[in-house]
């Protein structure tokens, strides 16, 4: 009964029938490989990535022993056919050649694998779907943060993202792949996304929209690759921000990848989208606060809010404004206006911004590819800023932004235009 059993088994995992046991090897090595693909736990793409290598392995190493062994190697043995071999160069060609070439495609498919392996590990989460939505014990969730904003402003205007984890990407140690899911707004919003997180965050790039597994088209997302490095900008405070040349471009795609790193491990608490305020008027905070004076429903001349008309010229107007922190010791003051228009206006475009106080230099991003010339006082206060933008074009659909920085807090609600 054994003996009888035995010589099949022989047989088959002989060196010299490899055959069947080769093409099943590498099938099954592919197959668990596909298997990983679907995975949607960390722990499972590692195991079927393994086993995968494995598989890959035994492939090998059953096609080199079968080569070794096989007659036509054989017969060009010195030691075993003399008489048609004189020498040993022809069989050492063979053998050694033939070897180098199997194990060169089998360094070559590990190495395949591994890039796929490596990529579906960059989009996996550590832990459960499932996990992630069941509800925390009161103790636990007590000690969770709030998302926020460093003012302590919650955020309202969040949009839904998935995080992974990604180490060691441009120098930095820790790092979040984020999968933000825009959301149409009818009201205009700043183009930009900012993100806080639990740690400072010191720099990113905006993938886009993913086009292949590896590969994302950051244009067809409207981000902005002329600002910060691809698209991402890092505040003082330690958040970010994703800038935008196209907002309605980037509220109509489904998914929109950005690439987050920081030198401490870190999660991102929010990713928001402000709106523009849907008004004339810009609300200009007091010069030692930063909230808005809410306004009365019967004003009385001294309980007014401190509200400036935006001043249209010829079709451009401020539309919005905000506060934001300042890089600079010597002016402490930042104030971030959005400037819009309500027709197309080509290039090029001299555009001037005046505020009340003298500024230090401000930046304005049009987004896009933009060529910009650099900021130039036009009055002996430096009061006025004057930039010439080559491109893009303003138009209704892509407001500019100007930042400027100011030693007192300073209120700026005029622009002017011209060719």
């Amino acid at each position: 009964m054994a003996k009888a059993m035995r010589e099949p088994l022989s047989a088959l995992f002989h060196w010299k029938s490899p055959g069947v046991l080769i093409v099943c090897f590498i099938a099954v090595g592919i197959a668990v490989e596909q298997l990983g693909q679907g995975a949607h736990f960390r722990w499972l793409v590692n195991l079927a990535f393994i086993v995968s290598y494995l598989f890959f392995l035994l492939a090998v190493i059953w096609s080199l022993g079968s080569w070794l062994s096989s007659e036509f190697l054989q017969g060009k043995n010195r030691h075993k056919n003399p008489w048609d071999n004189p020498s040993h160069t022809p069989y050492r060609t063979w053998k050694w050649g033939a070897s180098s070439g199997i194990f060169a495609v089998f360094v070559f498919a590990i190495v395949v694998t591994a890039l796929f392996h490596r990529d579906k590990i960059s989009t996996t989460p550590i832990t459960s779907p499932q996990a992630k939505s069941e509800p925390k014990p009161q103790s636990e969730a007590s000690q969770t943060p709030t998302p926020a904003r460093k003012n302590g402003t919650p955020c309202k205007y969040a949009l839904e993202f998935i995080q992974v984890e990604i180490p060691n990407i441009l120098g930095s140690p820790f790092g979040q792949r984020v999968t933000v899911i825009p959301k149409t707004i009818n009201d205009q919003v700043f183009p930009f996304v900012r993100f806080t997180a639990t740690e400072h965050i010191t720099g990113g790039e905006g993938i886009g929209v993913m086009v292949r597994p590896d590969t994302g088209d950051p244009q067809a997302a409207g981000i902005s690759l002329a600002s910060g490095h691809l698209g991402v900008m890092v505040e003082k405070d330690g958040s970010a921000e994703l800038w935008l040349s196209d907002p309605q471009k980037f509220a109509h795609s489904k998914a929109v990848v950005v690439q987050l790193y920081g030198p401490k491990r870190f999660e991102v608490m929010c990713a928001e989208q402000p709106p523009i305020p849907p008004t004339q008027y810009i609300t200009i905070p007091n010069a030692g606060s930063t909230k808005s004076p809410a306004p009365t429903p019967t004003p009385k001349k001294r309980h007014t809010p401190q509200q400036t008309p935006a001043v249209p010229v010829e079709h451009v107007h401020v539309v919005g404004s905000e506060t934001v922190h300042s890089p600079y010791d010597d002016a402490p003051f930042g104030l971030k206006i959005v400037i819009g228009t309500d027709i197309a206006i080509q290039n090029p475009i001299i555009l001037s911004v005046e505020c009340d106080r003298p500024l230090t230099s401000p930046v304005l991003r049009p987004g896009g590819n933009a060529s910009i010339w650099q900021a130039i006082p036009i009055d002996d206060q430096e009061k006025i800023w004057q930039w010439r933008v080559d491109y893009p074009p303003l138009t209704p659909e892509s407001p500019w932004v100007a930042i400027v920085f100011s030693h007192e807090f300073a209120r700026c609600t005029k622009v002017k235009w011209s060719h």
